[in-house]
């Protein structure tokens, strides 16, 4: 049995509205954008964007956005701090306080608790606890000191020993006297100054004064403030005062002892004390297989997302899904938006459907020997033109299937059975979403009026749904589909979706804290599939890594090797799949320029809008040239035979994102700073020996996708940092770049190539380095 976490509550706060801090747990706040204030009875300090706070149990403070934050709220348990750190032991970590000091430790920790708990708390649950302790040795190392001597008392005189050093903890910089502590706790100034002496050891005038010294201590070790500033700081009435108090107390200056304790703390950093050492030594890999070995092997990514099908009324976009339909191995174009009224008006006089854009659409679709994937979104949008009539069901702001849906459904599914084959149209798909504000006894009855008209037209049409998001809680899937079965509702294929973000709907956006959790969702999701309803068909028709406005993730070599690694590990989970989404469009591009967020123009496709393919599209690309038989596959590497003589091989360097680094990003990050994103990557060496069997000449192509090369992003990250023009006119000079530049980028953004040969006697040998966000893809060929 899993021990409980001592965390009272783990939050991702997007607040615009006052909170109180107070209660017996203590708390641990990250703040990740915007800017906040925390007030206590006589102090006001102000935080920004990246500052860390630890505020003790039993203390009363206020937090104050100002104008709204983003932050990470992480209550602790108190007796387990206590357990951790001991009853007199004081907490000072408050990056704006002590702005030297080095929280980068503390924010990582936090980052990676929040992602493992929003992600899966019970799965992670011992490593959140060794975090956890790993957290509480830090503060007790380098943010804490001894309060009084460690001796026995009651609870009651224990809980008022906390109750007075907390409120002079958070308020000693204020003018605290003996009343004002006196009336705050409602007890005379008398007993107070009584019980300091009996169970403190001191007076209160003493006590007080060693705690602004003490503090003064670390701003004079952590801050370049004046001596008057700290002065202030602190409590101390002028500089002059502080000054003296400090002499007597110390034996010296508050200049001397500044000077002391830099050369001090040079001297420990040069030895390495303090640091944090990251070693980045090389791995080793080596991989042996037999050729004769392997089992059958296929890439499942078969269904494009063509998105709007507005978007294939434009000959630009269907020009790029001819050029790239046999690289891309397409079988399936999925397409949203079909049953709208943009797309399929009513014209007057007679106010009949009109099916013009339809019929050119779907022409294309057949001209290229694709088969249609129609999604029907089941929400959205309460325009009264809107096909979701105010006699669908209305939720919030929301209009779920009505009458004139139905309505136009059938008219489009007669109009398909008059113009097309019935031997194309009963490959087609139909996968019907459900709305995150749908019960699932809504879901399943409109589903199943939906199914019963398209079978009604198209007998051997496909028809399936939900379009689950595999972020979400697994027990509403399995709910649901208990719920299909008892009413026995066919579903011909169970649909989901996903990302590599942490199920999280409040506040900001984390990723997962393992590289392999998607992988491991999709796995648990099919398994509740098979259990509750059956093997059916299990699709990811949606799938792709986490998208920033301000970072162009998409189009960096991360995504290359974020493909192949996803599509490696979701072969062996999913039926087919879907990458979320194919080329961008230029009018959208200009659009989002126009936008106040410095870059939030990037785009999610694997073409952009001038028709350079992405490194995400290289990685497809090799993908699908793998062989047919899996020799052996494992973590950055697959090793494929298409036949006795020929083999294929694809390495790549996944580094996942981390999730500190994610979490300091804001509106000011530069795009040249994706690749700051990710996890530090050891360069790996890794050598593939085949067992060929016999002896013989091979030609060896080598495709290598880097930052060096097929990168259009890395090439604009380049001239930029090399250059002088601020980020925004550098940007408005490469959107749109003029047309030779197109041409140029074309032909310089795709992988380099070699060719190689070598003379193999029963063993066939491939050594390569392997870097952070490369994919290397290798064909192998007999010659004689």
């Amino acid at each position: 049995m899993q021990e409980r976490l001592p965390i009272k509550y783990l939050r991702y706060e997007s607040v615009n509205a006052e909170m109180a801090l107070a209660g017996e747990e203590a708390h641990l706040l990250y703040l990740i954008s915007g800017r906040f204030r925390l007030e206590s009875e006589m102090a006001i300090t102000a935080y920004e964007a990246g500052d860390f706070s630890y505020v003790s149990e039993d203390s009363k403070f206020v937090l104050k956005p100002d104008g709204g934050s983003e932050f990470i709220h992480i209550a602790l348990d108190r007796d387990f701090i206590r357990d951790c750190l001991g009853d007199y032991r004081y907490i000072i970590c408050d990056s704006v306080r002590e702005p030297n000091n080095d929280y980068s430790q503390l924010r990582s920790i936090t980052a990676d608790i929040s992602s493992m708990y929003a992600e899966d708390k019970e799965k992670y649950n011992l490593r959140i606890f060794s975090l956890l302790f790993k957290l509480m040795d830090i503060l007790r190392e380098d943010f804490s000191v001894e309060g009084i001597e460690e001796t026995e008392l009651s609870d009651k005189y224990l809980q008022r020993v906390r109750e007075i050093t907390n409120y002079i903890e958070n308020n000693y910089s204020a003018a605290v006297t003996l009343e004002s502590l006196a009336e705050n706790l409602f007890l005379t100034p008398q007993y107070l100054s009584l019980f300091f002496k009996k169970y403190l050891h001191c007076s209160f005038r003493d006590y007080l004064r060693e705690k602004r010294l003490f503090h003064a201590c670390r701003d004079l070790s952590f801050t370049d403030d004046a001596i008057g500033t700290v002065a202030q700081k602190n409590g101390f009435s002028s500089a002059a005062v502080f000054s003296r108090t400090f002499s007597e107390t110390y034996g010296k200056s508050p200049g001397e002892f500044r000077e002391e304790s830099r050369a001090e703390r040079n001297r420990l950093e040069k030895r390495g004390v303090g640091k944090v050492k990251k070693l980045n030594t090389p791995n080793e890999i080596e991989i042996r297989v037999r050729h004769e070995e392997g089992s059958f092997f296929g890439i499942n990514e078969k269904i494009l997302n063509a998105s709007s099908v507005q978007n294939l009324t434009k000959a630009e976009f269907l020009e790029s899904i001819r050029d790239c339909r046999k690289d891309l191995d397409i079988k399936y174009l999925r397409i949203q938006g079909l049953l709208s009224s943009s797309f399929i008006p009513k014209v007057i006089p007679e106010y009949t459907y009109y099916f013009s854009s339809l019929d050119r659409v779907i022409g294309e679709i057949n001209s290229m020997n694709l088969i249609p994937w129609i999604e029907i979104s089941n929400m959205i949008s309460v325009n009264p033109e809107n096909i979701f009539s105010p006699k669908g069901e209305i939720m919030g702001t929301y209009r779920l299937y009505g009458e004139r849906f139905f309505e136009m459904l059938e008219a489009v599914l007669a109009h398909l059975t008059k113009v097309f084959s019935n031997l194309w149209l009963k490959d087609w798909v139909f996968e019907a979403w459900k709305s995150p504000h749908q019960s699932k006894e809504q879901y399943i009855k409109s589903f199943v009026k939906i199914r019963n008209l398209i079978k009604k037209y198209i007998p051997d049409a496909t028809v399936g749904g939900p379009g689950f998001a595999i972020n979400d809680d697994p027990n509403e899937l399995s709910e649901l589909l208990k719920f299909a079965k008892k009413t026995d509702t066919r579903l011909d294929f169970l649909s989901v979706y996903g990302n590599l973000v942490a199920s999280n709907k409040k506040g900001p956006m984390l990723p997962m804290a393992d590289s392999g959790k998607m992988a491991d969702r999709l796995a648990s999701f099919r398994d509740i599939v098979k259990k509750e309803y059956g093997d059916i068909p299990f699709f990811m028709t949606e799938w792709n890594s986490f998208g920033i406005e301000n970072m162009p993730v998409q189009h960096s070599c991360y995504q290359a090797a974020f493909v192949a690694k996803t599509m490696l590990e979701m072969t062996d989970i999913t039926d087919l799949s879907g990458y979320l989404y194919f080329r961008e469009d230029a009018a959208d591009t200009i659009s989002l320029m126009k936008s106040s967020v410095t870059n939030n123009f990037w785009g999610y496709g694997l073409i952009d809008k001038n028709g350079i393919k992405s490194p995400a599209y290289y990685s497809f690309l090799f993908l699908n040239q793998l062989g047919s038989y899996l020799l052996e596959k494992g973590d950055g590497y697959c090793v494929t035979r298409e036949t006795d003589e020929s083999y294929r091989i694809l390495l790549y360097g996944y580094a996942h994102v981390e999730s500190s680094n994610f979490l300091k990003l804001n509106e000011d990050s530069s795009f040249d700073e994706v690749y700051d994103l990710f996890e530090k990557y050891g360069r790996k060496h890794v050598r593939i020996n085949i067992e060929i069997g016999e002896s013989g000449k091979y030609r060896i192509e080598r495709y290598r996708l880097n930052r060096g090369n097929g990168s259009l992003l890395d090439l604009w990250i380049g001239s930029f940092e090399a250059g002088t023009l601020s980020e925004r006119e550098f940007l408005s000079r490469v959107q749109p770049p003029i047309e030779n530049q197109i041409d140029y980028y074309k032909k310089a953004c795709i992988p380099e190539y070699r060719v190689l040969y070598q003379e193999a006697s029963e063993l066939l040998s491939i050594d390569y380095d392997l870097e952070a966000h490369e994919v290397c893809f290798y064909k192998i060929t007999r010659l004689f």
